[in-house]
């Protein structure tokens, strides 16, 4: 790797790590794999796919991440009580699910007693993604030295908004944007996802109060579902096979959620 004539930056979304979802290991039809990062290398393109703060291999934290009591709790009453021991969330985006606490642990490994939070940090929000991001970003240009100097950066479903945040021209947390910026040459943006701010916001009322959310096969392949209607006007967009494969390499990414009772990997909560 080095004196590449390009280099791409590659930003994974909020259910998945960098390197499962960029570089799944399954044979596409007529051979090959579905790599991203396989095909953009054979195209003369050093890729860099990283697993943001909290994600995949990255650090996680024993009384954050690691901490199967960090999940979700049931919610609070309507009127503000909570009338459980071990305590109460709230939610405010439906990909933030309360109670996966009762409904995925119980039985593993909580053995039938709902605990409470170790901590309500929520260690990972929107720009310390972007100080990640920054950081792939000087560490690619240095590794892959490409002909301009510059990285394109690619974000991926909730991946476009980091990297949307990155290319903010004023960020008033993370200062120095304009020499950022001028370190990129260009921004893709692959099934965005939209909505949510791209700047750090104060937090509303009732905002996500628990620091850990947990993904399950299931819901995974949930994902890839299209709107009603669209999978008949757009047949064969799944692969067979396929999202066994990337579930199979997100369990290997995550040892320890992996062991949770099928609900694995563990993500940090955020927004």
């Amino acid at each position: 790797m080095g004196d590449a004539a390009w280099a791409s930056v590659l930003i994974h979304g909020a259910t998945a790590s960098g390197p499962s979802v960029f570089d799944l290991r399954h044979r596409a039809p007529g051979g090959g794999t579905l790599s991203t990062q396989k095909a953009l290398a054979r195209a003369g393109i050093d890729t860099f796919a990283p697993s943001l703060l909290g994600y995949g291999r990255s650090t996680r934290f024993d009384n954050g991440l690691n901490d199967p009591g960090n999940p979700s709790l049931r919610p609070y009453l309507p009127d503000g009580s909570c009338p459980h021991p071990e305590g109460c969330d709230r939610s405010h985006l439906p990909i933030f699910p309360l109670d996966q606490q009762g409904t995925l642990l119980l039985n593993n490994p909580l053995d039938g007693q709902r605990r409470s939070h170790s901590s309500k940090y929520r260690c990972a929000r929107t720009d310390t993604f972007v100080r990640d991001v920054r950081q792939v970003i000087d560490g690619a240009i240095a590794r892959a030295k490409p002909t301009d100097g510059k990285v394109t950066l690619l974000g991926y479903s909730l991946g476009g908004q980091t990297v949307a945040r990155t290319l903010s021209a004023a960020n008033p947390v993370l200062p120095d944007s304009a020499a950022v910026i001028a370190k990129v040459n260009r921004a893709a943006f692959q099934s965005s996802f939209f909505g949510t701010p791209t700047e750090e916001v104060t937090p509303p009322t009732g905002f996500t109060s628990f620091p850990l959310r947990l993904s399950t096969e299931a819901g995974s392949n949930t994902s890839w579902d299209m709107p009603p209607g669209r999978d008949a006007a757009c047949t064969g967009h799944i692969i067979p096979g396929s999202q066994r494969r990337l579930w199979k390499q997100l369990m290997e990414e995550d040892r320890l959620g992996s062991t949770w009772g099928g609900a694995a990997p563990a993500h940090p909560t955020g927004l």
